[in-house]
């Protein structure tokens, strides 16, 4: 028979705090999977994080916290300031703050179970592809070109977050056991089709660098499974791809040279040069480069027109990290930002972590046509790793000050139990 006092006492004491937390990621990366996040849906895991900073009395250890943990929090907040044009990259500097905190957050409170929240990405994009295949949704989820872009707002978009997924599922491939080890594959797979029915070939070379550095080091007992999987992937994109999107690709590999966006991309790198060497130090903001690259391009008209086959005269951002970050920052903030980035590539590589390797190799591939920091998707996809990297420091430095062992307060808790434990 039931014994419902058992279960609400082992209901009471619960850590609940911790739960809800992880909730709450799960929902993070749903909506980023549906395009559904905004720098206010951001802000609610920390609203659950700051309830597990309560409980556990964290305010007692903040003099504990290592200075070198600071260091995104100041790139962030060079973000916010943006000297160049002050204050217009408020809202992505808000989001990268809090991407980096929850990311820290989920090493503190989430334990070794955070990556549990990241299966709900390749979740929603496996979900929402099915229910497009079903006719279940009223608006349109291929651009006129016939590239899939589900609810994001260009295909890119898309194939970038689906790349990710994949690059994350491949991090924690060892964590999937159980009834997990089967959603992961059928999630990965679908997010698989997701990526090549979206056509976004700087996604296809980032997946493919990110996934192979992980997959390096089990490619000697591997190889033949590794290369009949890739061999499967490379013809069903094959076959999945309309013509004009072949023609595309083909293009892209055999002759990237005249490549179409190659050559678009052209004038508004040069525009963005342009921009660098007006604000070498402080920097113009990102935020400023579409009113940038217009007045660049009217005055330059003749001359862009004479070299260019075509000129784009709306563009958002340089698509291109390194153009990009330079453009926004100028010397000194891409020093700050550089910093925080290698600091915490090395952080993560001498504890063993390859989540955030993976990822600054994916991103920076991806980052050769495309500039996503200015976006939600984008941030996530480098803050949150940034903050998991950072936050296994805090959490060594912090010793053991986060346990939950009681219902709703802060408790010493037995030796080995509590968040204090070594981070997987």
């Amino acid at each position: 028979m039931l014994d419902c006092a058992m279960l609400r006492k082992q209901w009471a004491s619960l850590d609940k705090a911790p739960l809800v937390f992880l909730l709450s990621l799960c929902v993070l990366f749903w909506w980023l999977g549906t395009s559904s996040l905004t720098w206010r849906r951001m802000g609610i895991p920390l609203v659950f994080a700051g309830w597990c900073f309560w409980q556990a009395g964290f305010a007692r250890s903040l003099k504990k916290l290592p200075p070198v943990a600071a260091l995104p929090v100041l790139a962030a907040f060079y973000t916010m300031l943006s000297p160049g044009q002050w204050f217009m990259d408020f809202r992505d500097g808000v989001q990268m703050l809090m991407m980096y905190l929850v990311g820290v957050s989920a090493i503190l409170f989430a334990k070794k179970n955070y990556w549990l929240a990241l299966l709900a990405l390749p979740a929603a994009l496996s979900l929402t592809y099915l229910g497009d295949v079903l006719g279940l949704f009223s608006r349109e989820m291929t651009t006129e070109e016939h590239r899939l872009m589900l609810f994001h707002s260009h295909p890119n978009i898309l194939g970038g977050v689906a790349a990710w997924g994949l690059v994350m599922l491949a991090a924690y491939r060892e964590q999937w056991r159980g009834p997990l080890r089967y959603a992961a594959l059928a999630t990965g797979a679908l997010s698989v089709l997701v990526l090549a029915l979206s056509a976004s070939r700087a996604a296809y070379l980032g997946a493919v660098v990110g996934m192979g550095f992980l997959l390096l080091p089990v490619l000697k007992n591997y190889f033949w499974a590794i290369a009949a999987v890739a061999v499967l992937v490379v013809s069903g994109t094959t076959l999945a791809l309309p013509q004009n999107q072949l023609e595309r690709l083909h293009s892209a590999v055999f002759s990237p040279l005249s490549d179409r966006t190659l050559e678009t991309r052209k004038p508004i790198w040069e525009a963005a040069l342009s921009g660098i060497g007006h604000a070498p130090v402080l920097g113009n903001s990102i935020g400023g480069f579409r009113a940038f690259h217009g007045a660049y391009v009217r005055e330059h008209a003749a001359s862009l027109e004479q070299r260019y086959a075509e000129v784009e005269k709306d563009v958002f951002h340089p698509h291109n990290m390194f153009l990009g970050v330079l453009f926004m920052y100028g010397i000194a903030g891409t020093a700050l930002f550089v910093g925080a980035v290698v600091v915490g590539l090395r952080l993560a590589w001498v504890r063993g972590d390859r989540f955030f390797p993976a990822t600054l190799l994916f991103y920076v591939v991806f980052g050769l046509f495309e500039f996503p920091l200015d976006r939600p998707d984008g941030i996530v996809m480098l803050f949150f790793p940034l903050g998991l990297a950072y936050g296994r420091v805090v959490l060594e430095s912090l010793g053991s000050p986060v346990s939950f062992c009681g219902a709703g307060k802060a408790a010493p808790c037995p030796a080995g139990q509590g968040t204090g434990g070594k981070a997987g």
